[in-house]
């Protein structure tokens, strides 16, 4: 049984909050490391090019 269902809605509301808060600073994380590797994201049609990939 998971520890969750045993809590009451407004501790699991509580729970889920800090639980997408915590997502939300990995994510920017993430991304800040990200952005200072330097890499750069590009549409796939340039991939497909590159590679004479015909779509």
């Amino acid at each position: 049984m998971s520890f969750l269902s045993k809590l009451t809605e407004e501790e699991r509301a509580q729970f889920e909050k800090i639980e997408e808060k915590s997502d939300i600073a990995v994510y920017n994380a993430a991304y800040k490391e990200y952005e200072e590797s330097g890499k750069h994201s590009r549409p796939i049609e340039e991939l497909w090019k590159e590679l004479d990939i015909g779509h």
